[in-house]
């Protein structure tokens, strides 16, 4: 066993218990009183265990497996350590309680635990040669839960197929980016010197190729070649190259899947582009100049910047959906082109339900019968392809790939839909707390109208999926998107049941001498929005929210969970009187509220101009105090104005010399200013000019 897995605790603790089908006992420890949270989190880790028994014939040789829930580790997965039969989590991460935390932080819970168990066999049982090797641990243990989840909540399907889709989005953010791409595998020598070792792509970008590698090789040939690589270094050591070729050694008596070459398929050959190269490939679908039929054709999402010792090919498996059947088979484009193939009748898809770990670009002959599809019905094309044509159109429209009145037609005819796999996507696209959003950088452009119009025009077909919770997670994680977007953009329907439901908070729960998770029957998905927007439509109540806020601080020890009092600072931020929220500000200053209160009264504050007025009329003070940098990060959500430039460059500091760090926070904010109004100047004509035709 590896010295970096061994892990001892002294305590007094409380444990939640379960036996595995083989046996082993599991426990969840945390203090006293705690343990009936921990339902969740036994649960992913004996469905973990008893699954990854089961499909790799390897019973962990541990006779228990405990999880350490501590309130010392203070939250993300970040926090969470794999130590061998020992996992040590912040309790955020593994302790779920119904009457506080939210769909998101259920199915967050559950794979933290399953994540964590499932290197038990992959980092654990078999650990990494060295840390450039990183992905044969946190590949596996990203790839898994999602197969776990899927194979134990069968009914929840539908969040476990989205996750994998939105897994590889998390991986091209980073990866569609000069500065932050990287290989999966770096030389050694790279190795604390910048690389982000554990980054999101040695986990996303590398869990999502390890999807497309058992999709182009099926369960069968997968599932064997793990077996074979797991018992041959069970408590050992592992190189990248000795994965792939126990995968070799399987393909080589496999006589149904060739590689490009009609050959059997070399899975070391396959695999090293993916994890030795920077970026991912674009697909594009070329028709040919007589318009009678397209190829295929490669390139990186990069186009420059790139090192020149790689060729930036990839081998490509592509699979197809055509208006008439779909083709589960695939062919390869390993090549920068194929040759010519005839157009089919009607639309072809092009890696549906993204398979391969590719953006797709069509060009307007090949886009041509989708759109109509899509205008004529939307409902053809499965989630997950709809969402990807949403993300890919939007991303590759901003490279200037594509014009942005295919991304917007995209948004007008398909995003209707009721899907997570629509929502989330516009959520993060639109999303109005982003500082890069749609609705932040239009936010004081004459756009933002016609933006706002378009958006409530989709969300109206959604007014019954408001403040729901069916139990399924997708359904209420996208419920939770539309009813947030819904009363920001200021749906009647959603400002309705907002004021209704928090009234009805405030009736049940002003006096509660135990907090607000029971009294409250909103589930917490959704009390953002019923306290922000609630409160805002009835300010007379603001001191009975003052006076939760308070329970909360004064009762601290007894309050393990902290979404409500976090929802009920909003509330405040989303107060219209300026008066009143820069009194809240001021608290913040002096420690009397939390510092969240600056990004939260940045989100909602409609003018823009809360946090700058501020700063102006206590300039001394804020100067002075430890929140300046926060107060800047956020003083300029949206800003994009050649006045509001001005008044940024222009400030009247009153003779005060700012310190080299708040300086330098000053100019990042101007910086960041600057970027958006850089944006605005290459796209905005394009945008507008859709706007205004289609208005």
């Amino acid at each position: 066993m590896s010295s970096y897995l061994l892990a001892i605790t002294i305590g007094d603790y409380a444990a939640l218990r379960g036996l595995t089908n083989s046996g082993q006992i599991v426990r969840i420890w945390t203090w006293t009183g705690m343990q009936n949270n921990a339902v969740v989190a036994l649960k992913a880790a004996i469905d973990t265990i008893n699954f990854l028994t089961n499909y790799t014939g390897i019973t962990l040789p541990l006779d228990k497996v405990d999880v350490m829930c501590l309130p010392q580790y203070e939250g993300d997965a970040m926090y969470a350590m794999e130590n061998w039969g020992l996992i040590i989590a912040g309790y955020k991460e593994c302790l779920w309680s119904p009457d506080y935390r939210t769909t998101y932080h259920y199915t967050d819970t559950y794979w933290t635990i399953a994540h964590e168990t499932t290197h038990q066999w992959f980092g654990d049982l078999v650990t990494l040669e060295w840390w450039n090797y990183i992905f044969l641990n946190e590949a596996f243990a990203t790839y898994w839960p999602l197969v776990v989840m899927n194979a134990t909540y069968p009914d929840q399907a539908d969040y476990a197929n989205f996750q994998r889709f939105y897994d590889a989005e998390t991986g091209f953010v980073l990866d569609q980016d000069i500065d932050t791409t990287v290989p999966i595998v770096v030389n050694e020598t790279r190795l604390g010197h910048g690389y982000d070792l554990f980054g999101n792509l040695n986990y996303y970008k590398a869990s999502s190729i390890l999807h497309m590698l058992h999709t182009t090789i099926n369960n069968t040939n997968f599932q064997k070649s793990l077996q074979n690589y797991l018992l041959a270094h069970e408590q050992g050591n592992a190189k990248d190259f000795q994965l792939w070729q126990k995968f070799d050694e399987v393909m080589l008596n496999s006589t149904s899947i060739h590689d490009w070459n009609s050959m059997s398929l070399n899975v070391t050959k396959y695999m090293t582009p993916w994890f030795y190269q920077e970026t991912f490939p674009i697909i594009k679908v070329v028709t040919t100049s007589d318009g009678l039929s397209y190829n295929f054709q490669q390139t990186p999402f990069i186009q420059s910047g790139l090192p020149n010792d790689q060729s930036f090919l990839w081998p490509i498996q592509l699979w197809f959906e055509t208006e008439f059947y779909e083709r589960r088979d695939f062919t390869w484009l390993a090549s920068q082109s194929t040759l010519p193939k005839a157009f089919p009748r009607g639309w072809r898809v092009v890696n549906p339900k993204r398979e391969a770990y590719a953006r797709v670009w069509y060009d307007d002959l090949s886009w041509a019968p989708i759109q109509t599809q899509l205008q004529s019905n939307w409902s053809v094309f499965d989630p997950i392809t709809r969402a990807q044509f949403i993300i890919d159109t939007y991303t590759l429209a901003n490279q200037q790939f594509i014009p942005w009145s295919r991304f917007l037609n995209l948004v007008k005819y398909a995003g209707n839909a009721p899907e997570l796999d629509t929502w989330q996507i516009l959520s993060d696209i639109m999303d109005e707390f982003g500082t890069t959003s749609w609705l932040a950088m239009f936010k004081f452009q004459p756009e933002y109208a016609k933006l706002q119009t378009l958006l409530l025009q989709l969300l109206s077909t959604n007014k019954d999926k408001l403040f729901i919770q069916t139990g399924n997670w997708a359904k209420d994680m996208s419920s939770h998107y539309i009813t947030g977007l819904s009363c920001y953009l200021g749906s009647n329907d959603c400002l309705n049941q907002a004021s209704s439901l928090f009234n009805q908070f405030i009736s049940n729960c002003q006096n509660s001498a135990y907090g607000t998770g029971k009294c409250n029957k909103v589930p917490p998905d959704h009390r953002v929005v019923q306290y922000c927007f609630g409160l805002r439509q009835n300010p007379s109540s603001v001191t009975a929210v003052w006076n939760l806020i308070q329970w909360f601080t004064d009762n601290s020890p007894l309050t393990d969970y902290f979404n409500d009092v976090e929802a009920l600072l909003v509330a405040l931020a989303c107060l219209n009187d300026d008066n009143q929220v820069e009194q809240y500000l001021m608290d913040a200053v002096n420690y009397r509220l939390s510092a969240e209160f600056f990004s939260f009264s940045a989100q909602y504050d409609m003018s823009g101009n809360r946090l700058f007025n501020f700063l102006q009329k206590n300039l001394q003070i804020v100067i002075n105090s430890e929140h300046f940098n926060e107060i800047v990060n956020n003083l300029a959500f949206g800003w994009s104005t050649d006045e509001q430039l001005n008044k940024l460059q222009n400030v009247d500091w009153q003779g005060i010399t700012l310190t080299s760090n708040q300086a330098n926070a000053w100019n990042k904010m101007i910086a960041g200013v600057n970027e958006t109004r850089n944006w605005l100047k290459k796209n905005q004509p394009a945008i507008s000019t859709w706007f205004n035709m289609n208005g």
